[in-house]
């Protein structure tokens, strides 16, 4: 596997949620902050 083919999609990929989140203030790319309740939790306290 080349850098093209997993670090660049990856990337573009996180620059889309980043910007959406700027004008949003809402994060849509998943994932969570270390040291934070896990995402089923999360999903379930909002």
């Amino acid at each position: 596997m080349t850098i093209a083919s997993t670090t660049v999609p990856w990337a573009l990929d996180w620059l889309a949620c980043y910007e959406l989140w700027l004008m949003t203030g809402r994060w849509t790319g998943g994932g969570r902050h270390a040291g934070s309740q896990s995402a089923e939790a999360t999903e379930t306290t909002q």
